[in-house]
């Protein structure tokens, strides 16, 4: 008898441990759209289909190189701050990367180094929000206008995100100056 009891408490917690791990997941994300301070990224888009994952636009920055002063010893994967500056247009700028934090600084997206390119003193970044998830029918649409966009109109286009505490979210992405999300509720 006693081991049935341990039994349910034990199956009692893996089901609340399975409950609050998404919603605390869910939170997270929330707190950052509704907190988070709007940020625009330059982008140079490429739309895969994955079988698992669905459509998404796998998105990359124009702004993801960063040149290191000489000394710094980089790592693949290490993980790193980017603190950013933002121009008179609202797009972000990389300011300073460092594994740590800095005091004075807080506007900050985490990231990981992806390459080293030591004889250029540049490190290449991987952001965690690379990748924009859209409805399986308005993907033929997006695509076509991906495809048009890497013809060479790419300079007006951008991911809109919201960053609060090192944390991002993708709200929109604006494709040649029109937004993705007030044409798909039209």
């Amino acid at each position: 008898m006693q081991t049935k009891k341990y039994l349910f408490i034990a199956f009692a917690l893996l089901v609340l441990v399975q409950l609050l791990v998404p919603l605390q997941m869910i939170w997270k994300r929330e707190n950052v759209w509704k907190k988070g301070q709007d940020v625009k990224f330059r982008m140079a888009p490429v739309d895969p289909v994955h079988p698992f994952r669905g459509r998404y636009i796998n998105l990359h920055f124009s702004d993801d190189l960063h040149f290191y002063q000489t000394g710094t010893d980089w790592k693949r994967n290490q993980k790193v701050r980017v603190y950013l500056t933002l121009d008179k247009q609202g797009f972000a700028r990389i300011d300073t990367v460092t594994a740590g934090a800095v005091p004075d600084k807080e506007l900050f997206v985490k990231a990981k180094v992806d390459y080293v390119v030591k004889p250029a003193g540049k490190i290449a970044l991987y952001y965690p929000f690379e990748r924009f998830y859209l409805e399986e029918t308005r993907a033929p649409a997006v695509e076509k206008k991906f495809r048009e966009l890497q013809a060479g109109q790419i300079q007006n286009s951008y991911a809109l995100l919201k960053i609060h505490k090192g944390d991002a979210v993708i709200t929109d992405l604006f494709l040649n100056g029109k937004s993705i999300r007030k044409s798909e509720n039209e």
